[in-house]
């Protein structure tokens, strides 16, 4: 392998497609013709109710026991916005054994639009959904609610099965870009999206921590809230966009802004408490991995624990002077060190051609340390799926190319995949369409 950070995959497009002839029957990385319409469906068409009108968006998406696919919504019924959620069968059809016929939807404050947002799933079966709700002066503030596995809310958690967290003052919410992750032992880790309105005073990337009840653990770090801030840097910008659990110990990956344009990568580890962990990471640096590629600034959007325990952050990279924008990919050891043999220790830079603004905003692991990953969203209206081998290498099984074309453009955040029945892929986007905010769209691919 080439000892460049660099890796084109437009230079393997007609080489891969000869040698790796397209199976029509169950091709990986081709569509699954037993879901939706052959592989495609729309939110609108899969609701197929005339109540709710003009908007169908998809905000998230997750894979159950049972083969199907959660999903949660934004739509517009009676004057304002609701959240929805609701299951898909194996055949992409409307479960009418979840919910009230399929689907369960509503405010979260009463006459106050809101919107439903990423979902996880706990090992017991109990359906974790963020959102978003309207205030008085027009702002929205984060919202965490809970379901039982029938989407039923869950009368235990917060106040009538939902939490909410107010935005701080001179910070602006992003619903889409926020993310939650369950623990093993069923506490709830939340890292709210913000941005700063205040020219002075920049956003800092926080986690939160939710006990089961959904009230804040006061055990981790400060009162449950933990601020994303290097040493020597306490006033530099930061953001996280996501984060895991490695046993008892927190991982979570984002970036950090250094300079004026320039934001550099980073992953770090937390003890349960919320305490940084020395003993992950750079030396120079106990506790964290700041991703080094010269020239670049870079962005973490997603990040995944593989079967062996490795990690894999993936998002964007742009060098100064370039207009198109790269994906990142980064793997590293269980304790963050750079992998070995993934692209010689170095970062995965990686292109679809020199034309088009790539940037991965979501990661899933499959079967044999091999990981797809997306592009799409505000950050990259183009929307491709690729699967790479455990090395970095693209997977040339997969389309015949090593990637999947959607050939649809996006008009909103968020992409999300999530497994589907027998090890299928699962994407949900919302693309260009009718409706000026755009349709909700689920694909899924064999894996």
């Amino acid at each position: 392998m080439t000892s460049s950070p660099s890796f084109l995959l437009s230079t393997l497009r007609d080489y891969s497609i000869m040698t790796t002839p397209l199976n029509p029957s169950n091709q990986p990385g081709t569509p699954d013709p037993d879901f939706g319409d052959q592989g495609t469906l729309t939110l609108h068409t899969l609701i197929n109710d005339p109540e709710f009108v003009a908007v169908h968006l998809f905000k998230g998406i997750a894979g159950d026991s049972q083969g199907g696919t959660i999903f949660s919504a934004q739509m517009f019924r009676d004057d304002r916005y609701v959240y929805a959620l609701g299951r898909m069968d194996e055949r992409g059809e409307l479960d009418m054994t979840f919910a009230d016929r399929g689907l369960t939807f509503g405010n979260f404050v009463a006459k106050h639009s809101s919107a439903g947002g990423k979902l996880a799933v706990s090992q017991g079966g109990k359906i974790y959904m963020l959102g978003w709700s309207e205030r008085a002066d027009g702002w929205a503030d984060l919202v965490v609610a809970c379901f039982d596995h029938n989407g039923k809310p869950d009368p235990a958690f917060g106040q009538n099965g939902r939490v909410i967290i107010p935005t701080p003052p001179d910070l602006e919410l992003h619903t889409d870009l926020s993310s939650i992750h369950v623990q093993p032992d069923n506490k709830l880790l939340i890292s709210p999206s913000y941005t700063s309105l205040s020219v002075s005073k920049p956003a800092i990337g926080v986690l939160l921590r939710l006990m089961p009840d959904g009230s804040s653990d006061t055990g981790f770090s400060n009162n449950g809230r933990w601020e994303f801030t290097l040493p020597d840097h306490p006033k530099s910008a930061t953001a996280i966009g996501a984060c895991l659990s490695q046993g008892e110990n927190i991982i979570i990956a984002g970036h950090v802004q250094f300079g004026a344009q320039k934001d550099d990568a980073v992953v770090a580890r937390l003890s349960h408490d919320g305490q940084i962990d020395s003993s992950f990471g750079d030396r120079s640096l106990p506790g964290f991995h700041v991703v080094e590629a010269p020239g670049y600034a870079t962005r973490f959007n997603a990040l995944i624990e593989r079967s062996d325990g490795s990690l894999v952050g993936a998002g964007g990279a742009n060098m100064s002077g370039e207009q198109q924008t790269a994906g990142l990919l980064v793997a590293l050891t269980p304790n963050g060190t750079p992998h070995q043999l993934f692209n010689n220790r170095k970062p995965l830079i990686t292109r679809i051609d020199d034309t088009v603004d790539i940037v991965w905003v979501t990661a899933l692991a499959m079967t044999e340390n091999k990981f797809v990953v997306a592009s799409g969203g505000r950050q990259s209206t183009s929307i491709y799926l690729a699967s790479f081998l455990p090395d970095g290498q693209p997977d040339r099984n997969f389309n015949g190319k090593g990637y999947t074309d959607l050939d649809s453009e996006s008009r909103d955040d968020p992409v999300v995949v999530t497994s589907g029945l027998g090890g299928r892929v699962v994407i949900s986007a919302n693309v260009l369409g009718l409706s000026p905010e755009g349709v909700g769209l689920a694909r899924r691919f064999y894996g």
